[in-house]
């Protein structure tokens, strides 16, 4: 079975379950909120706005939610280092799902007026404390 089947499955033999992935749109408050409806923790999480071409970002449970990726930059890495700086960015990773910070403008993944959406991933890693 292929990578990308395998990923995406719904099956449960050898695939990812639906409590695996799971797709969640959410509209930007630009004040924090916990997104819960994702029903499990995740171990990576890809955010994209659907309504402007700000950057879409990468998070995973190793790297800790204060560093991401992205598919449209140059660095290898971001990293968030202090207040005010990646303050929009994810701010931990839950049991039901993850919170976003405050708005920062361009890594901003919960700016209102902005629609986005989650894509998470059950990747069976180890969150850093």
């Amino acid at each position: 079975m292929g990578f990308n089947k395998r990923l995406l499955s719904t099956t449960a033999a050898g695939g990812v379950t639906d409590f695996e992935f799971k797709t969640v749109d959410y509209d930007g408050d630009s004040s924090g909120q916990a997104i819960t409806t994702v029903g499990f923790q995740p171990d990576l999480v890809w955010i994209k706005a659907t309504d402007n071409t700000s950057h879409n970002a990468l998070y995973d449970s190793v790297r800790g939610p204060n560093e991401w990726m992205t598919t449209n930059g140059t660095n290898a890495q971001y990293t968030t280092t202090g207040a005010g700086e990646g303050t929009g960015t994810l701010a931990s990773f839950d049991p039901t799902g993850f919170t976003l910070g405050n708005d920062d403008g361009l890594w901003g993944v919960n700016r209102d007026p902005y629609n986005y959406v989650s894509w998470s991933w059950k990747a069976g890693g180890a969150p850093i404390a």
